[in-house]
């Protein structure tokens, strides 16, 4: 519920045409093993992003994200955070602003994607 009042930002996520499709048709993402920050969903600000970012690519989804309380993190400082380290420290995801490819996002619970769809061709 605290989640939900603090409402949702509308990010993306650039993965295989396979996976995609079970994405969409499930309404879930799940956190991979490892990454920049630990394993975690890891979104982009925009569609373009993806593409730098993706370790898989073919489709773009545009999702619907709950943040929640954001703990920034310098590209320098990075670490491995948990969801539950995250908790103890009052926050509900990770932002690394300072990303060459651009801003990261990563949130470490399948529920905080609240809405996944396709996005939209900008051609």
């Amino acid at each position: 519920a605290r989640l939900r009042q603090m409402g949702y930002r509308i990010l993306y996520h650039q993965t295989s045409e396979e996976a995609a499709d079970a994405i969409v048709s499930s309404q879930q993402m799940f956190r991979g093993s490892g990454g920049l920050v630990g394993g975690g969903i890891y979104f982009a600000e925009s569609p373009e992003e993806t593409v730098r970012k993706a370790t898989s690519h073919g489709v773009i989804l545009q999702c619907k994200v709950m943040l929640g309380k954001t703990k920034q993190v310098l590209r320098k400082n990075i670490s491995n955070w948990t969801f539950s380290a995250l908790l103890r420290d009052g926050c509900d995801s990770v932002l690394v602003p300072d990303m060459y490819s651009g801003r990261e996002y990563i949130v470490y619970n399948w529920d905080q994607v609240v809405f996944i769809e396709y996005a939209e061709d900008e051609e």
